[in-house]
């Protein structure tokens, strides 16, 4: 009887532990919740996952354990490195694993095809990534006035939608505009484009609701913006989303307006905005001709020259920008990536683009 006894007692210990092992590894799912964030202290750095520890647990046989110390022992003594790799934490792009890849290559802006939640937003308080920016301000940020005066209005009303699509273009914009700064990470546009062709640089942003849109469809927007006032004309809405782009803080005013602000949307202008000695360059020569409205165009065209020069040394040579180029050892490099922009015929001698 005693014998018995024992062995029963051994077996409720066993069931004991195998419940602590269970609520041990019960963390939150995320279709459950789809706000979840697995963060670095929800994994496990020896690569174990929660299945894996299951099997071993349920393979074991109980009735040879003596008490739950053996089990222990059993989980210790497992070989860690063959149980599979832990989860991938949801926060590491705005889309999906796939644009991971990508991301170190600069900027990109993923498509329609990568699915509908995969779009997330950036909270305008945090600046953290969600598929529910509406759900998580409701929640986490409820003590600010703006999600307070959206709680206070009657739900789906307009005047409420309208809040919340202010806090999330405003979130989206921030957001974007670190990525265009750094160069590295993916755009958050209000539409997403069908296919995989769409440049990132040629996004701007309206100058009412900070929503992001490709220049050639920014105007169809501008006629029916929500947020757009009734007494505003309808003109240079490409010129104001430029100005909204982020560039160095020593560039004057002026010439972000007069040049920078006149350019077209797309790689020159990029790189002519975030080449620190381009800007220098043009910020110098146009501080001579500022009040010679006719000697502007001058300035415009020697920055998109050196801008069209940049872009081809990055593809031709290892340089990134162009204080790397001014380098006794590169001279063949440069004058080489020259030859190429300026259509050099070895034949006649001659060039196409003589200028």
């Amino acid at each position: 009887m005693t014998g018995r006894g024992d062995e029963k007692e051994r077996g409720k210990d066993v069931d004991d532990f195998d419940q602590e092992v269970d609520e041990e590894f019960d963390y939150d799912d995320e279709a459950k919740d789809p706000d979840f964030k697995l963060t670095d202290s929800d994994t496990d750095d020896d690569g174990d996952s929660e299945n894996d520890l299951r099997n071993v647990i349920s393979k074991t046989d109980k009735s040879s354990l003596s008490s739950e110390n053996d089990l222990r022992n059993v989980i210790s003594k497992t070989d860690k490195s063959t149980l599979s790799p832990p989860p991938m934490s949801v926060s590491q792009s705005p889309s999906s694993a796939a644009a991971t890849t990508t991301e170190n290559e600069g900027c990109f802006v993923s498509n329609v095809s990568t699915g509908k939640w995969a779009k997330k937003h950036a909270c305008v308080y945090c600046g953290k990534l969600f598929a529910k920016i509406t759900r998580h301000l409701e929640h986490v940020h409820s003590e600010e006035s703006k999600v307070a005066r959206a709680l206070a209005l009657t739900k789906r009303s307009r005047e409420r939608q309208l809040i919340w699509e202010e806090l999330r273009n405003r979130g989206d914009y921030r957001f974007n505009m670190n990525v265009i700064e750094k160069q590295r990470g993916e755009i958050i546009p209000c539409k997403r484009p069908a296919d995989n062709t769409a440049d990132p640089n040629t996004f701007l942003p309206c100058a009412d609701c900070k929503g992001m849109f490709q220049k050639h469809v920014l105007w169809r927007h501008v006629k029916k913006c929500k947020f757009r006032s009734p007494h505003k004309k309808n003109r240079d809405h490409q010129k104001q989303g430029i100005l909204l782009l982020p560039v160095p803080q020593d560039v004057s005013d002026a010439y972000k307006t007069t040049i920078l602000g006149t350019l077209a949307a797309g790689q020159i202008r990029q790189v002519v905005s975030n080449d620190l000695l381009i800007l220098q360059f043009g910020q110098r020569k146009f501080s001579k001709v500022m009040h010679r409205r006719h000697q502007h165009q001058q300035v415009r065209q020697s920055v998109r020259e050196l801008g069209r020069f940049l872009v081809r040394l990055r593809d031709l040579t290892s340089c990134q920008n162009l204080q790397e180029s001014i380098d006794p050892q590169r001279f063949n490099e440069v004058v080489n990536v020259i030859k190429d922009v300026c259509g050099f015929l070895p034949d006649s001698g001659c060039f196409e683009k003589p200028t």
